[in-house]
């Protein structure tokens, strides 16, 4: 060990006159001095030197050693080893001799610091805490009474011989570990300057993690309905801290009490409604709410519930938007026996960047010829969003709803089917966004555009959609670069009827900006009488609207 301590010197001088002793009464005596080096620890030598500027010779000095002012039997050279009987006292000396002046003199020292004890190692100590099982965290403390500093300690920590863990105080214990012993390894310097290497007993063999029940979360439960025919999904979540648990058990097309249900390992989950079970068609609006209680288990053999809350709703009286082409004239303009349209210009200003959204339903009744009406796809129901002209090639996105429950985006003379379907007689919700910032003549704005809160997709390699995301099909971007002035819904075709069906529009928004928070038009119909037809004089709408009459329609409320 190299414990070094500080070094101690201690002097006494002394500046006297003395008359006694000298050849000459007048002779000049300067007293000398004693001073003491070393290191003032048990084991180690203290030195005296004394310092005459009369003179004097080593050999005529003569010491003694004191301890506390009491001396120390036969320390009586100019060095002195300290033993442990010096411990925690000061060490003074005392030199006599006559200097070479002839003047006697005795001096003293100054008395050192209290003298140390020879350092001692006593070996630290490192000891495992925490619960030795899989998952739980083990804790390394170190004790030495010699002192030392945490931030110098290293750890290594040991499975068996696999280290598992290095440079912390603690480790999390892994399923990697189970069936092991764990010790730890701590190195440091204490502060008496020994150097430590321990390492701590081991611990028990590891634990795996006790069986724990899974605890499930996410879309335990939806509302429903009894009407409702399509199927409804979710995502159930297992969370097991037991590893490799956190799964379901798979179900495939089960039969509840009122439906039909489906889960998969991952927890996506389907349900169907039997609508035409007897208790789900006689639930009527005063009576209580139906409840499929369904059974999903989790990897371990947890079981949890999962809800289906039918309800029936009373139908409610709804204005909105009838759109028909029997080729009857309805607008304000003379002779115009064109399609069925209803027609917005959303302002002076074109909106750059902007959502719409609306609901709309295609029915056709039974006097319907499918042979002779709606026989191409430029008769089906449209809407389009145009920029400074309505024309379908001028269009940012023209959308049509064909009688076979087919929904295309025209492209140019043609058009590209999406992946989307629509049931026709049922309410569907479509959102369209358009960004017209970096259009330009050559390049087109980019659309968005949801179905049923679905974003669209195609399977045609035509057209490529990213997350419902496209690149406008106009074929004029440089009559649509400055963004949207008005849309447009069409049924039908010029001199073309369809003698038993309709368009209906509701719930038409326009917003200012993509997010939808901004309006900048909306209307819900509500505010119009009974049968009327909207049109320059009796609306905002434009004067080409035709065969767009208000009527009631009995809806089911959205939940």
């Amino acid at each position: 060990m190299n414990n070094l301590k500080s070094i101690f010197t201690v002097s006494a001088l002394v500046l006297a006159l003395s008359a006694c002793g000298g050849d000459s009464e007048n002779q000049l005596n300067v007293e000398g001095g004693v001073s003491l080096s070393g290191q003032t620890m048990s084991g180690e030598t203290l030195s005296a030197t004394v310092r005459d500027v009369n003179g004097v010779n080593e050999s005529a000095i003569s010491y003694q050693w004191l301890a506390d002012g009491v001396a120390i039997s036969g320390a009586n050279s100019s060095n002195y080893l300290l033993t442990d009987n010096e411990v925690d006292t000061t060490i003074t000396v005392v030199a006599s001799y006559t200097d070479n002046d002839n003047f006697a003199e005795e001096v003293t020292s100054a008395a050192t610091d209290a003298i140390e004890a020879i350092p001692v190692n006593v070996e630290g100590t490192v000891e495992i805490t925490g619960t030795v099982e899989s998952g739980q965290q083990l804790t390394a403390t170190v004790t030495d009474d010699n002192g030392f500093s945490l931030e110098n300690v290293s750890y290594t920590w040991k499975a068996d011989t696999d280290i598992i863990g290095s440079d912390s105080s603690t480790v999390i214990l892994t399923n990697d570990e189970v069936g092991k012993t764990v010790t730890v390894t701590v190195s440091y310097i204490d502060d008496e300057a020994f150097s430590e290497n321990i390492t701590s007993d081991a611990t028990a063999a590891v634990a795996p993690i006790p069986p724990t029940d899974a605890e499930f979360s996410g879309d335990l439960s939806a509302t429903i309905f009894s009407s409702e025919t399509e199927s409804t999904t979710g995502t159930a979540i297992v969370t097991d801290i037991n590893e490799g648990e956190d799964s379901f058990e798979e179900l495939n097309d089960i039969t509840t009490t009122y439906g039909v249900f489906s889960i998969t390992e991952s927890g996506a989950w389907t349900y169907t409604l039997d609508t035409s079970n007897a208790t789900v068609a006689g639930l009527t609006s005063t009576d209580d709410d139906l409840v499929d209680t369904i059974l999903i288990t989790s990897f371990d053999g947890t079981v949890g519930t999962l809800l289906i809350n039918v309800t029936a709703a009373e139908l409610v009286p709804t204005k909105v938007v009838k759109i028909s082409d029997t080729n009857t004239n309805t607008s304000t303009i003379a002779n115009n026996n064109g399609d069925g349209e209803l027609k917005k210009i959303i302002g002076a200003d074109h909106i750059v960047a902007g959502k719409m959204t609306f609901s709309f339903k295609f029915e056709l009744g039974e006097n319907f010829d499918p042979a002779t009406e709606l026989t191409t796809e430029t008769q089906s129901p449209r809407v389009g969003i145009y920029g400074d002209r309505d024309n379908f090639p001028r269009a940012l996105v023209e959308l049509r709803f064909h009688k076979e429950g087919d929904i295309a985006i025209r492209d140019g003379g043609s058009q590209i089917l999406i992946d989307q379907k629509f049931e026709l007689g049922e309410w569907v919700d479509v959102a369209i966004t358009w960004d017209t910032t970096n259009a330009d003549g050559t390049t087109p704005p980019i659309m968005n555009i949801t179905i049923d809160d679905t974003p669209i997709s195609s399977s045609d390699p035509a057209l490529v959609i990213t997350n419902g995301s496209y690149s406008s099909l106009t074929s004029h971007p440089g009559d649509v670069e400055n963004g949207v002035l008005n849309t447009v819904f069409r049924l039908g075709l010029k001199n073309e009827v369809v003698t038993d069906g309709a368009y209906y529009i509701d719930d038409l928004k326009i917003y200012s900006d993509l997010d939808g928070t901004t309006i900048a038009f909306e209307d819900d119909f509500e505010a119009f009488a009974e049968n009327t037809q909207l049109s320059s004089e009796t609306s905002t709408y434009e004067e080409s609207s035709n065969e767009a009459i208000i009527v009631t329609q009995q809806v089911m409320p959205k939940i």
